[in-house]
């Protein structure tokens, strides 16, 4: 099932088409008219690379057609189909959406032709995860003498970067219900509680989630590659991929971080608490001043796995790592448990999970900041 912005009209994709068959100008990514939000690796001039997903690009431009030129590196990785993962966007050109899939190789994709020949407003907005491949952008292609000028917003006030897993990515939030497996075509990032909330509160979003991952143990019950060993880097996958924290400081971190540590079993109890409390050092380490919100997520709950009241031992273990770590301004928020609206794929939530998520956890941010707690 695929979900479009309400407020917004669907103009259709247009054809796939090649460098040769067009004579247009190409703005390179380094242009320093492009906006770029999230962890983007630059080191390339003529290519730049990104992996989360809600990574994001700007661009006002005059003319009256538009090419993105993408690309895909999917290393293998293959969808619960045994297709070859793809990455997914959001492309919106003023007050239209149209969704993207940008395969396997270098695409050049034409979204809009026959626009007015004014200054238009383009957001190239990245809905699945680093799973689905290592995305790339190489510029736009436009009309002959048109080209870039500023945006025309001033950026929004507040920041928010949000650190998770499954839930935080939009995991199969567009599939039709849990009998589903992953596939990219099902994860919408925008649709996320976070994207959604970020947008409630009129704030900048930045996502470092990748399904799967946990504090001291994944899914897959490897203790390796953990999201707080992954966090600093651009490539989650490359040790050598270094993110550099003075570039873009939050006023929130949002952690939602604990649902694959106790997908099984019980997690240690020291362990745990131990590494989630060293997590909130370095997080307030890096951002001096941050204000943190540790969530419990809405797939944790007490029935399952069965037994071990999970919920109630991962809420514990929260709260006394955050005592541990003594770190100020940090507060613990519950969200509400899904189910009252079905699943999306493999149990996760759906959008209308994810947007009930949301309003509560705009709502209670919202008050934190007025009332100072």
């Amino acid at each position: 099932m695929r979900y479009f912005v309400t407020i917004l009209s669907v103009f259709a994709l247009l054809p796939t088409v090649t460098a040769q068959s067009q004579n247009w100008q190409i703005v390179p990514p380094a242009d320093t008219m492009f906006r770029y939000l999230g962890r983007i690796d630059s080191s390339d001039p003529e290519e730049y690379a990104f992996y989360y997903p809600g990574i994001e690009i700007r661009a006002a431009f005059t003319g009256a057609s538009c090419f993105l030129l993408l690309g895909n590196e999917s290393f293998g990785a293959q969808d619960v189909n045994g297709n070859p993962h793809s990455n997914y966007y959001n492309v919106f050109i003023d007050d239209s959406l149209a969704v993207i899939e940008v395969p396997e190789g270098k695409q050049v994709i034409k979204v809009a032709e026959n626009l007015n020949d004014t200054v238009h407003l383009l957001r190239l907005y990245k809905r699945t995860e680093a799973v689905c491949g290592r995305a790339t952008f190489r510029g736009i292609g436009l009309d002959p003498g048109a080209g870039l000028v500023p945006w025309p917003a001033a950026p929004p006030a507040l920041r928010i970067e949000f650190v998770g897993n499954s839930i935080t990515c939009g995991y199969g939030n567009e599939g039709d219900d849990a009998s589903c497996g992953f596939t990219a075509a099902t994860e919408n990032n925008y649709l996320s509680y976070g994207s959604i909330a970020a947008r409630r509160l009129d704030a900048e979003y930045v996502a470092v989630a990748y399904s799967g991952k946990g504090v001291i143990q994944n899914y897959d019950r490897s203790a390796q590659e953990t999201l707080p060993e992954i966090y600093q880097r651009i490539n989650p996958s490359d040790t050598a991929s270094q993110w550099d924290f003075a570039l873009w400081k939050p006023d929130i971190v949002i952690l939602n971080l604990g649902t694959n540590d106790f997908a099984h079993e019980l997690p240690d109890s020291a362990a745990f608490v131990t590494a989630y409390a060293s997590f909130l050092k370095r997080i307030a380490a890096y951002y001096p001043g941050v204000r943190i919100v540790c969530l419990m997520g809405p797939m944790i709950n007490d029935s399952w796995p069965p037994g071990l009241k999970a919920a109630t031992v991962c809420r514990s273990y929260i709260k006394a790592a955050m005592k541990l770590a003594a770190t100020p301004y940090t507060v613990f928020f519950e969200m509400s448990t899904q189910g009252p609206y079905g699943f999306g794929c493999d149990y996760h939530p759906n959008i209308r999970q994810h947007q009930k998520n949301a309003e509560e956890l705009s709502a209670f941010i919202s008050d934190w900041m007025v009332s100072g707690r």
